[in-house]
């Protein structure tokens, strides 16, 4: 499980998912993180709770996902990310 927090989660969380990012605090939404080559890296469950959004990730280690993100983590984006 991971945590991303902060003003810009939102932004970065969007940024990277594979779908047009929509959900409000207490819900959850599926989305997939996707390999430069369309590959699914991740089956990941956001789950909102004001600006932190917890991920449930399935294919890929905790190790993985957090190195993706923090790879194509948008420039100026203010938000912090941990593995849980």
């Amino acid at each position: 499980v991971l945590k991303m927090s902060g003003a810009g989660a939102f932004d970065w969380l969007d940024a990277v998912s594979s779908r047009d990012l929509f959900v409000r605090s207490g819900g959850t939404l599926p989305i997939y993180l996707m390999t430069e080559s369309g590959d699914v890296l991740a089956d990941v469950l956001v789950c909102a709770r004001g600006r932190d959004f917890w991920l449930l990730c399935d294919g890929a280690s905790s190790d993985e996902i957090a190195d993706y993100l923090r790879q194509h983590r948008p420039i100026g984006v203010d938000a912090e990310l941990v593995d849980l």
